[in-house]
């Protein structure tokens, strides 16, 4: 900015530094303090404008915010602000129109005085005649309202960002009402505000949301009236689109309250609504609580992307059988509490019933949902909903109980099922490899117990490649690096699903190792001769057998005695001599 255009600006201004130390006046600023009795040696340059204001009589509260909005323009938070300040002289008060804004690496602050207590209507008007200046040319929403004799409120002027934001313009709406602008219902809303600020004869602030040519938007409006001989004459109004900032707290009011996988709300939500709904008036209020069954086997067989799509696809399960008024909430990991307001245990029973019903129907990766479910209801205003939630987990765990085999054992045998979808002859091989294998157990006088082990490995020792995609397990061309890692990987994954299942946890090991080879070249853990496992180095031989015998994807069927040639071929080193030994036998002597 130039000297000279700074030194002819209509109104008063002063250059500032970064420290709000005065580095500049023009004439008008001197003539504003002059008008105010203010000694001139407060406008001189090195003065610091906060301590001008509050000798001037100025407000401190205005003047700790006008220091506040200065700290963000100089942190570049802001690009410019507006702000009114009251200054109280004796018995009389005048207020400020204040401006401020960064030119160059300076502040540029623009002041003039907007409550005007002994002047005519010409100096009145005049002062607005100069005020156009700022009224159209700062980067504000501005508008101008007029206040007539029967305190009719009118729009006077709108400044050309607000015409640009609103889709309003001034020749259409000048001398109009609110009511004839935006019609009765709107217009009454707009005009509400506006004479609160005419009744409380000072400034201001509100939020308000406006359906306008441009759209939906929503706006912080202020509005600060203009004073004369005790009678407010105008008002002027600054707005702001806050649309962007609304949609965005919304957002994170909408985050802070949901689950972000699910789409549920979360377990702070719930807490509040078991809060707000904890009253007699809402008697009697039950609650459910369910857990995932096998949740753990599914994340560690098919990973934590199938263990997501369970999560997901059981809050569908729960919302799509739960009523509008309830509130179905992830309370944490695999587990969900819907809380049921005027609802009696019978009512949540049917519910429960629906979602069970749902669940049999419904399966992720060919594992078949389950959820344990337990019901309680608060029917006195005595028991505390914590209380009752804790009931509904202790009745959860005793319907798993209840419901027999435990869930990890259902897992399992879904996980076959889909085996034997997926994998053609699956079912009969596993059904030769018992036979097999308790033939030769017998043969080694193994006790029954490890027969009743041995047989339970035959049937489960492919379980791992139900995790296997079907196109893979059926291939007939060799086996790609990465398809081969996964087919490996299925060992590992047979392994957990067996220790994490109560009822096979006691054959985990034998599951794992039966691709170890006695010569220490097998897989997973390379283990040799007798550190493998008796009933994994039996499989070994018989599954070996049987796919030679039967062929694969990979191999023709062979005849019985090749296959029997090919077991004394490997004894030594894939498979355990004496075992292999006893096995050609045993089949040579049928």
């Amino acid at each position: 900015m130039t000297d000279n255009i700074f030194a002819s600006l209509p109104m008063g201004a002063a250059l500032l530094k970064k420290n709000l130390i005065i580095d500049q006046t023009n004439r008008e600023w001197s003539k504003l303090f002059a008008e105010m009795d203010r000694p001139a040696t407060e406008l001189e340059n090195g003065s610091n404008y906060p301590e001008i204001l509050r000798g001037a009589g100025f407000i401190q509260e205005d003047i700790d915010e006008l220091v506040k909005e200065f700290n963000l323009l100089i942190e570049n938070e802001i690009e410019k602000f507006n702000m009114d300040l009251e200054c109280v002289n004796g018995e009389e008060k005048s207020r400020y129109a204040l401006r401020a804004g960064i030119v160059q690496d300076k502040i540029l602050v623009v002041k003039e005085e907007i409550t005007v207590s002994e002047c005519n209507n010409n100096k009145l008007e005049g002062l607005l005649k100069e005020y156009k200046i700022v009224f159209d040319s700062v980067h504000s929403s501005i508008f101008l309202l007029g206040v007539d004799d029967n305190k009719r409120i009118t729009f006077q002027k709108l400044n050309p960002l607000h015409e640009k934001l609103t889709g309003l313009s001034t020749e259409n709406i000048k001398d109009k009402t609110p009511v004839e602008v935006f019609g009765p219902e709107l217009g009454k809303e707009i005009e509400k505000n506006y004479r609160k600020c005419l009744n409380k004869r000072g400034k201001i602030e509100y939020e308000e949301k406006l359906t306008l040519p441009e759209g939906e938007r929503v706006w912080s409006t202020s509005l600060t009236p203009i004073i004369f001989d005790g009678k407010i004459e105008k008002i002027i109004g600054t707005s702001r689109d806050i649309t962007r900032i609304k949609k965005r707290e919304k957002e994170l009011r909408y985050v802070s309250y949901h689950d972000k996988l699910t789409d549920l709300y979360n377990r702070f939500y719930l807490e509040a609504e078991m809060d707000r709904l904890d009253t007699e008036r809402q008697l009697p209020i039950s609650m459910i609580m369910c857990d995932i069954n096998g949740m753990k086997i599914v994340n560690d067989t098919y990973g934590h992307k199938t263990g997501d799509e369970l999560l997901v696809k059981v809050a569908e399960i729960l919302q799509a059988n739960t009523r509008e008024e309830d509130i179905v909430a992830r309370w944490a990991g695999d587990e969900f509490v819907i809380l049921l307001p005027q609802t009696g245990t019978k009512m949540a029973r049917k519910i429960v019933d629906r979602i069970e019903e749902t669940c049999q129907k419904t399966e992720i990766a060919g594992f078949k949902i389950s959820l344990g479910l337990g019901i309680a209801t608060k029917v006195n205003k005595e028991v505390n909903l914590q209380e009752v939630l804790s009931q509904a987990d202790e009745r959860m765990y005793k319907d798993k109980l209840t419901k027999g085999k435990s869930p990890e054992y259902k897992a399992v045998q879904n996980m076959l099922a889909t085996l034997r979808v997926k994998k053609t002859g699956a079912e009969r091989h596993y059904l030769r490899i018992n036979e097999l294998a308790l033939k030769l157990g017998r043969v080694l006088n193994l006790p029954e117990k490890d027969l009743h082990n041995l047989s339970l490995v035959a049937i489960l020792h492919d379980l791992g490649k139900a995790t296997i995609p079907e196109d893979i397990l059926n291939k007939t061309e060799e086996l790609s690096g990465e398809e081969w890692r996964l087919v490996k990987k299925h060992l590992e994954r047979g392994g957990i699903l067996a220790a994490e299942t109560e009822e096979f946890s006691f054959i985990a090991e034998e599951i794992l190792h039966r691709h170890e080879r006695w010569d220490g070249q097998g897989y997973p853990d390379g283990l040799e001769k007798e550190n493998i496992p008796l009933l994994s180095r039996i499989i070994a031989v018989v599954d070996a057998y049987d796919v030679i015998l039967c062929g694969s994807n990979y191999r023709d069927p062979a005849g019985k005695e090749a296959a029997l040639k090919e077991i004394e071929e490997n004894a030594g080193s894939q498979f355990d001599p004496e075992l292999a030994k006893k096995f050609v036998q045993m089949m040579r002597a049928e």
